[in-house]
């Protein structure tokens, strides 16, 4: 993740973010589309959650502790991927 979101920051020419921010996250899991992933190798959303701010740690913010909104959701498809938008909590 941290290798990921360093090549976008950088493709972007953005800074980290500092003060309050608010996090959104889609995880998308391979699978069909028309099933919520729920099997056990799935993972739990919270702990999928920490896994992804952990790894932006140092990188979008100083650290996960600068958010203080998220929302997230996990879905499947045929072509897995993580969509994350942060900007200053309002």
């Amino acid at each position: 993740m941290r290798v990921a979101c360093l090549a976008e920051m950088t493709r972007q020419g953005l800074q980290p973010l500092a003060g309050p921010l608010e996090v959104e996250m889609v995880l998308c899991l391979e699978g069909d589309d028309a099933f919520r992933p729920t099997a056990m190798r799935d993972g739990d959303l919270d702990n999928l959650e920490k896994a992804v701010l952990d790894g932006m740690n140092h990188v979008v913010f100083p650290d996960d502790r600068f958010v203080v909104r998220k929302t997230s959701v996990k879905l499947c498809s045929l072509t897995p991927f993580i969509d994350i938008r942060v900007r200053p909590a309002g």
